[in-house]
């Protein structure tokens, strides 16, 4: 099906404003008169407010790239449909994001700032027709929302609004959802503009092929895009100097580094400089390697983490072994692994011994016994498909301290996403590797390859640990163990 030219016959302008109305040129204006002042104006809030006033002389194709919290869906998808419907009250506002409840949120605050400024606005809501997500205004025009992804009931729009259309890294990095979003677009979303509609897309991007960035290279349309990153780099759109902060008065430059560290390289890239990157290998940098030793100080074994100056005894220490087993003679391909780890009471991780084999399942059981008779761990940890398995529930019924921890990958959560925290464990200096050990030979080889390599087997083992410690059910202040505390959802930042 061919698509309209963009080139079409301008949007017509509505007759000159007076003088008095002039606040109604732009939506921020409007944001300003009808929020009474207690919204807040910025210079890139400025920026693309005049950049959405070009639909009063052609139809805008616009996509924004803004960071989290930076005020994008306050104006876009609040003040911009106000905006627009006061000077065109006969067309119609179509608006999607990542689920129907956060779409229809924004309908009715539409709606309500339509409804409570009438003695400034000449749009008018039809009292008959009026919900959250579906409403008119007396000239016919109106609003509707919709999640991405979602049914718009046939109904055509002037003015179409995608406003974070990705909820979370999560569902940027599930290929199903991914497809689906952009067959969405394809034929739902793009199939419901109306003869010189314009159309705007803005979110903080997650991948290089979500759907704000798919749109940009993959419809064969001309879109104007404009990035706001967090810190400026060079051509600012704004004039800021390089590393100034976008919102200094919100976030300042030193939040914003705080938030940088507290994340991997990539979704700080991506998320808030706008530069999602193509995620093929080097997760892990080979350059950040760090290295601990062990010494035999007065009988005692203590720990040595030279990069950090640092020296802990090894009864300081909570230990514990995870397991990734090849469960299926289909998976014979793949690796068994057992890893032991040591959590100091800093919550540096350290990785002290790895067993990598391959095995029938018939032989998990003896690998279990063989870890916990040579280290005495405070805990074996497996994940669900593991630990149902009837060799685990043997040594469960047996009194073994064996624990069952979330999944490091699943069809929605990709197994690069679930190591977030060991990337970011490893990137603060807080991941250490037994300096000199023999297993060291696959090990390293598999992690920094990650996650193009042939085999995650390994990796795996040590995503589980470096979650367990981020969401403080491993802590080495007091060896504790504490399975109890709320677990993070995956791509929640």
């Amino acid at each position: 099906m061919s698509l309209p030219s963009l080139q079409e016959t301008p949007q017509p302008s509505p007759p000159p404003l007076p003088y008095s109305d002039l606040w109604k040129v732009e939506p921020a204006s409007v944001a300003v008169k009808l929020s009474r002042g207690s919204w807040w104006r910025a210079p890139h809030l400025d920026y693309l407010s005049a950049k959405l006033a070009e639909m009063w002389q052609r139809p805008l194709r616009l996509i924004v790239k803004m960071p989290p919290r930076m005020g994008k869906s306050e104006l876009a998808s609040h003040w911009t449909p106000v905006w627009f419907l006061e000077n065109w009250p006969d067309k119609r506002v179509g608006l999607a994001s990542y689920e129907a409840t956060f779409a229809a949120k924004w309908g009715r605050e539409v709606r309500d700032s339509i409804m409570g400024n009438a003695d400034m606005l000449t749009v008018r809501v039809k009292p008959d027709v009026a919900a959250t997500d579906a409403w008119e205004t007396t000239k016919g025009g109106g609003m509707f929302t919709a999640g991405a992804g979602g049914a718009l009931l046939g109904r055509g729009f002037h003015l179409g609004i995608i406003d974070d259309p990705t909820k979370n890294a999560e569902e940027a990095t599930s290929d199903v959802i991914r497809d689906k979003k952009r067959e969405w677009f394809r034929t739902v979303f793009r199939t419901r503009f109306e003869p010189r509609a314009s159309c705007l897309v803005i979110g903080s991007p997650f991948t290089d092929d979500d759907l704000v960035t798919w749109i940009e290279h993959n419809t064969g349309e001309n879109w104007d895009v404009i990035n706001f990153p967090a810190l400026a780099e060079g051509d600012d759109v704004l004039g800021r100097r390089e590393g100034d902060a976008l919102w200094p008065e919100r976030f300042s430059k030193k939040d914003l580094e705080t938030t940088r560290k507290s994340m991997t390289d990539y979704w700080f890239s991506a998320m808030y400089q706008g530069r999602p990157a193509q995620r093929e290998g080097a997760l892990f940098k080979r350059d950040r390697s760090r290295y601990c030793q062990g010494e035999t100080v007065a009988g005692r074994t203590v720990y040595v983490l030279p990069a950090a100056n640092k020296r802990y005894s090894k009864d300081m220490c909570l230990h514990f072994v995870m397991f990734d087993g090849a469960r299926t003679e289909k998976k014979q391909s793949d690796f068994t692994v057992a890893s032991y780890f040591a959590v100091t009471p800093e919550n540096d991780l350290l990785v002290l011994d790895v067993v990598r084999e391959h095995m029938p399942p018939d032989a998990f059981e003896a690998l279990v016994r063989s870890m916990n008779d040579k280290h005495t761990p405070g805990f074996l940890g497996f994940e669900p498909a593991d630990w149902n398995t009837a060799a685990v529930q043997a040594l469960v019924r047996q009194g073994f301290k064996c624990q069952k921890v979330p999944p490091t990958g699943t069809p929605q959560v990709s197994k690069r996403l679930k190591s977030e925290a060991a990337q970011v464990m490893a990137r603060n200096g807080k991941l250490y590797l037994l300096a000199n050990a023999p297993w060291l030979v696959a090990f390293e080889p598999e992690l920094f390859a990650f996650d193009v390599g042939a085999h995650d087997d390994q990796v795996d083992t040590l995503s589980m640990a470096a979650n367990e410690v981020t969401e403080g059910h491993v802590t080495g202040k007091g060896a504790a163990y504490d399975p109890t505390s709320p677990r993070r959802t995956w791509g929640a930042f």
